[in-house]
């Protein structure tokens, strides 16, 4: 037998694990019972809490996947030096910020500003909407790595590529001289 509503009219609040849910409160209960639509931004398992006048429940738990692919995340950049190799980490997000786990495509990478001494121009594949990969700065200065793809794009943190050490002298071809010639 099911239980009987009892004749609440209040309102009461809402919650999820995540305190993402919206609204945060119902409209009043006629008949003692509210059915509404809520919004809950971040991806995950969580419950629906309901709390008025000193009484709780809870729904059961379930899963909320990522919404799709709206934009990429790159990870923070130190300072770097010119032709070195360094690791990046660019991530698939939704307009929620929650990592797009099937994102499996690729991505073209560019400077900004525009410049050709960026390597690789594009990434490989995906994991469960990551991509970490080496690149490499062949010019120094301040800059930003970009990631695109046709649904979406991010932009690095910008960061200092400075010039790399000395390594060795280059003398060019001398041609024929007259002694003592300035």
């Amino acid at each position: 037998a099911r239980e009987q509503p009892f004749e609440y009219s209040g309102t009461a609040s809402l919650s999820d694990d995540s305190l993402s849910i919206f609204p945060g409160q119902t409209l009043p209960f006629p008949c003692g019972i509210w059915t509404g639509t809520v919004t809950i931004t971040k991806a995950g398992l969580t419950t629906i809490k309901v709390a008025s006048e000193g009484k709780t429940g809870t729904s059961n738990f379930f899963v909320l996947t990522p919404n799709s692919f709206d934009h990429f995340i790159i990870g923070s950049i130190t300072e770097q030096t010119v032709g070195a190799v360094f690791t990046i980490t660019v991530t698939a997000k939704d307009q929620w910020e929650n990592t797009v786990t099937g994102f499996a495509g690729t991505a073209a990478l560019t400077l900004s500003p525009q410049s050709t001494a960026l390597n690789p121009t594009t990434t490989t594949n995906f994991t469960a909407g990551i991509w970490q990969g080496t690149v490499t700065i062949t010019e120094a200065g301040t800059t930003a790595i970009a990631a695109s793809c046709q649904d979406g794009a991010g932009t690095s943190n910008p960061f200092s590529v400075t010039p790399a050490s000395l390594n060795h002298f280059v003398i060019g071809t001398i041609t024929e001289q007259i002694a003592g010639a300035v």
